[in-house]
């Protein structure tokens, strides 16, 4: 529903942006604002039957604003939609699909038989497979409460009323059931009721007449525990929290952790919904998170004052934004003895391991004195400390290992692994001993990333990947090839790509967390890999064999996007996808395929060099689409730099056309990327602005530390005269646009260039110096000092020790000099970049006559969440620079603005007829002094 609004909101708005631009040799239209709400395109969920035979992948927008889910045989192409379908599963021996549809209706389709059975007000469903037996479980939203137990097979079923939900067991063996007591529903009283769906077994484990919570199994599925808040009658109805106890071979459920257990401070309670919530892997603890009780309030005839002191570890304005939220902090019981050990204090994070994955024995503390970790290189208590914490006795061991980012346990928890102070090395440690081994200081791969330009030391680009075979060995991601690693350290790294990666420009990743996933064509156990080429972006796939000496060998590469999963250490080619999807028991596999230029689809392969295509959703063929290519051009200091060019389909090299040049950082490995026509929330919209005609470039910027205004304008100005010498681009119509780190970028760039003909500036800050000592209206924090130094704005430096840098960094002191008309947007509430930073830019340029508007919309933040408002800056954003890039009339709000007093009354969107363009300020403040002495 997020984009349903757009169809009917400002119709006669989207024939102003678009009339400018006709079907060209194409014969396709430009994209309208009404296609915004309506673009179709494949979504989740995207499964595979068990044998192969069948596909299922859902369509968004079809109906527009819902989901339609295809099921299609993979041998002869037939298939069947569902419109307004949310979820499908397929059972396991591949002879049902279980579909839910309008949130709220099941369909029980029989591949075999052809035959669909509906089922009508279910809430929710779960498909529990026990072996050769497959249960399908579902709550009926009706007054009776229904929850039905159903074997696919024989089709034979239980029915039990008065359920509330219903909870399985991992083994999907156990369900237990919350449901109304028998014969005592008007008292509100609650039962948990466990039904072995193998035996038969039914039995009610607890009763009462409390609220009661979440229910977790352990890894057996013998044993369980439960939430229950009851309310004390005695003491003012005040709530108290009980964590239960349940193991099968006890007769019932028992209680033991309340608000009031021993070993929680009085300043703490259980909490109902708390972050952590498991049993351990071993099934003798209980790990649960505490919650901060409510703290006091000050008498409303005290004295408020705010006493900002050096002494704080961390500044004032940051504690008072988090006064209103209760912190939590993990804490286990022995369940042999009931003891409560509380394992996080204030100012740490904790870890336990991957996600999803029950806590060991053992947990990652990060602890620092209070201090936040952006200030940790001056501020003493900010500084992290690490350790390694047994979990049933607290003990802790102090440990080299720097971040907690990335960093994993190992399967059996024995190691645990992370990088080093300076993100560098992979760093071990055995958890049992606390003895830590550098496990990648003699890797043969250069010391830095020499493409990282951020200041102090740079890391080499090591990632962890996946652990082998429990405890036995590691894949970790160099910037290109995959290495298998000893965490003992005993054994000698073995480059299990044998640097092809590095040596052909490739990065490689695993498609899937399992490793031997793979057949070669001989049907040999191999990974499959994902593979970019980070010279010309291609995408692909690769195999490598285990125990091969010889490096991956190619399956498929191409100008395409395929999957490339976010964990990978090269930041440059960091994408995601649709992980291959393999069939259970054959070799056939779904992937997700995308260009620039085409949409993502799902095709169907069994050797990754052939593929069939499943979806066939193609909406940018009916529209003037876009063509992508990758350019080399050069920065004005003379680097080599890459960008991506798009052009209209109906593209005239006989025509001269304008341009926009689009940046933040790295905007290359997006060449293969497909961009959906979306409203202007951020960054602009590259698909509208090519639809209506534009030419885009979107150039890399490298950065110098201590000049990342200077390196913006390299680039941006570099690529502007690359532009101008193609023959087909309108020198003196080229306009430029960036957001956040782009908005500074292009405020920097108009104080030192006039050769853009308009600029517009989104969530940019204009000054380091004001910047450098303010806080966040989000947090609190004072994040841009941290930035500026050594975060994204490069600085490299303190603003006492190099004044001079920050002042030549600062748009502000040279607001003077600029020329080109700038369109801005800042808002009040915006958390990252603060809104003073748009009012000193504006107010400057105000001052000096300059033509410049700043958009500062309500109740919005660094970007625009509100589709309608969205919508509304698309309509401004392309206004501004059709009138300065394409010679169309001015909208009234640029040639006469909004008075506040018609603020959401009138937008003056419409073009306005008597002023041509917005005269400069100054200039018109003199002929309007020159007429009054006239006058006189």
């Amino acid at each position: 529903m997020r984009r349903l609004w757009m169809f009917c909101f400002f119709p006669f708005f989207s024939c102003i942006v678009i009339a400018q631009e006709k079907a060209g040799p194409t014969g396709r239209p430009p994209i309208d604002t009404s296609v915004f709400s309506q673009w179709p395109f494949v979504a989740k969920p995207v499964c595979i039957s068990p044998n192969g035979q069948y596909v299922a992948y859902g369509i968004y927008n079809r109906p527009v604003g819902h989901r339609t889910i295809v099921l299609q045989s993979t041998g002869n192409g037939r298939h069947q939609e569902f419109e307004n379908a949310m979820d499908i599963v397929f059972a396991t021996d591949s002879k049902e699909a279980i579909i839910l549809r309008d949130g709220d209706s099941l369909c029980i389709l029989s591949l075999e038989k052809k035959e669909t059975e509906s089922i009508a007000h279910v809430k929710q469903f779960s498909l529990l497979n026990q072996g050769r037996k497959e249960t399908l479980v579902y709550l009926l939203a009706n007054p009776a409460k229904e929850l039905v137990v159903r074997t696919l097979e024989k089709g034979r079923q239980m029915v039990y009323k008065g359920v509330a939900k219903y909870f399985t067991s991992d083994n999907n063996r156990i369900i237990v059931l919350a449901r109304e007591a028998d014969n005592d529903i008007a008292n509100g009283s609650q039962e948990l009721v466990w039904i072995d769906l193998l035996t038969g077994m039914e039995k009610t484990i607890w009763k009462g007449n409390r609220m009661l919570g979440n229910v977790i199994f352990d890894s057996s599925s013998l044993q369980l525990a439960f939430l229950v808040t009851a309310t004390n009658s005695g003491k003012m109805n005040q709530e108290n929290n009980e964590i239960w106890y349940y193991s099968n071979d006890a007769p019932a459920s028992k209680r033991i952790v309340d608000d009031h257990s021993p070993g929680i401070d009085s300043s703490f309670q259980v909490d109902k919904g708390g972050t952590y919530w498991s049993f351990n892997q071993d099934g003798h603890g209980l790990v649960f998170t505490l919650r901060e009780r409510p703290r006091p309030k000050a008498p409303s005839n005290t004295v408020q004052v705010d006493v900002w002191s050096y002494l704080d570890p961390v500044v004032q304005s940051h504690q008072l934004k988090e006064i209103s939220i209760l912190m939590g902090y993990a804490a286990r019981i022995e369940l042999a003895t009931g003891r409560v050990l509380q394992l996080q204090q204030e100012g740490e994070s904790i870890s336990f391991g991957a996600y999803g994955v029950r806590p060991g024995n053992f947990a990652f503390i990060d602890h620092r004195e209070g201090g936040e970790r952006i200030e940790y290189k001056w501020n003493r208590t900010a500084v992290p400390y690490t350790f390694i914490e047994e979990l049933n006795t607290g003990r802790r061991i102090s440990i080299a290992i720097g971040s907690p980012d990335p960093f994993g346990f190992s399967q059996s928890g024995k190691f645990i692994v992370g990088l080093d102070q300076q993100r560098r090395d992979l760093l071990s440690c055995d958890v049992t001993t606390g003895k830590v081994v550098n496990l990648t200081k003699f890797l043969p791969i250069p010391q830095t990333d020499a493409s990282n330009d951020y200041p102090g030391p740079r890391p080499r680009g090591i990632a962890i990947a996946s652990w082998l075979g429990g405890d036995s060995a590691l894949l970790v991601y160099d910037l290109y090839d995959i290495w298998l690693l000893d965490p003992a350290g005993r054994r000698t790294a073995l480059n299990l790509t044998h640097g092809y990666g590095r040596l052909h420009g490739i990065s490689f990743a695993l498609t899937a967390p399992t490793v031997s996933n793979f057949k070669t064509p001989s049907g040999k156990p191999a990974i499959l890999l994902s593979a970019v080429d980070t010279r010309n972006k291609d995408g692909g796939f690769y195999y490598q064999e285990m125990d091969s000496r010889i490096g991956p060998v190619e399956l498929v590469m191409g100008p395409y996007h395929f999957y490339f999963p976010h964990l990978h250490p090269n930041l440059h080619v960091l994408r995601s996808g649709l992980a291959p999807l393999r069939a259970r028991d054959t070799a056939l596999w779904v992937v997700g395929r995308e260009s620039a230029e085409i949409s993502r689809n799902y095709f169907l392969t069994a050797d990754f060099k052939k593929f069939s295509p499943l979806s066939g959703i193609y909406p940018e063929r009916e529209y003037n689409w876009l063509t992508e290519e990758l350019v080399t051009f050069r920065s004005l200091n003379g680097e080599s730099l890459n960008g991506i060019l798009y052009r209209p389909g109906n593209f005239d090299p006989q025509k001269k056309h304008p341009v926009l040049v689009h940046y933040y950082e790295w905007e290359s490995s997006r060449l293969h990327e497909y961009l959906q026509p979306e409203p202007i929330e951020d960054n602009i919209n590259i698909p509208w602005f090519v639809s209506q005609g534009y030419i885009v470039f979107t150039p890399d910027i490298h950065y110098t530390v201590g000049q990342p205004g200077p390196s913006a304008y390299n680039s941006v100005v570099g690529a502007a005269l690359y532009l101008s010498k193609l023959p087909w681009v309108d020198r003196t119509k080229i306009g430029i646009q960036g957001h956040s780190f782009g908005g500074y970028e292009t405020n920097f760039i108009v104080t030192h260039t006039n050769v853009f003909a308009a600029a517009m500036s989104s969530a940019g800050y204009c000054d380091m110096l004001s910047a450098y000592g303010s806080v966040s209206s989000a947090d609190g924090t004072p994040a841009f000092q941290s930035s500026a130094e050594s975060g994204q704005n490069r600085m490299g430096t303190t603003i006492w020790l190099h004044p001079e840098k920050y002042l030549l960094n600062s748009p502000l002191l040279k607001a003077d000099r600029v020329v080109t008309p700038l369109l801005m947007m800042n808002n009040k509430l915006d958390g990252a970049v603060d809104f003073s930073q748009g009012v000193e830019f504006f107010i400057a340029l105000r001052r000096m006559g300059k033509r410049v508007w700043m958009l500062q919309y309500d109740g919005e933040t660094h970007g625009l969440a509100n589709k309608q408002t969205a919508l509304q800056h698309t309509l401004r954003v392309t206004q501004f620079f059709d009138h300065y890039l394409r010679g169309q009339r001015a909208p009234q709000w640029m040639t006469r603005g909004i008075p506040a007093r018609n603020k959401g009354i009138s937008d003056n969107l419409a073009l306005d007829t008597m002023i041509a363009s917005p005269p400069l300020g100054g200039l018109l403040l003199q002929q309007k002094a020159k007429k009054g002495t006239e006058a006189r």
